[in-house]
């Protein structure tokens, strides 16, 4: 083995290790008060399937319980355009619900 690849191989490690710890990875969320309390809830919901029948669909919702808000997730989603022949990717987000 020639000695100026494992020198090479050294310098790249070292270079690695004094990099790290200046590398920042950003979270997507989004900003709750400190006192806000939330809870997931699974659900089972009945859905129609376009033909009349009622369909059980399996949903989860965030329930805040101090404004008693309810937000329901929607999963990421691919969407196909045909008329641009392209897929758009949907990243997934809560959206909120009204309760009655």
């Amino acid at each position: 083995m020639n000695w100026k690849w494992v020198l090479v191989g050294i310098l790249g490690v070292l270079l690695g290790l004094l990099i790290a710890p200046f590398e920042h990875k950003r979270v997507l969320a989004s900003a709750a008060p400190v006192s806000t309390h939330f809870q997931i809830q699974a659900a089972t919901v009945d859905e129609s399937d376009g033909q009349g029948q009622r369909v059980p669909s399996h949903e989860v919702f965030l329930l805040d319980t101090e404004s008693g808000e309810v937000w329901q997730f929607q999963g990421p989603v691919t969407a196909f355009n045909q008329t641009k022949g392209e897929a758009a990717f949907i990243p997934p987000k809560f959206f909120r619900v009204a309760v009655q």
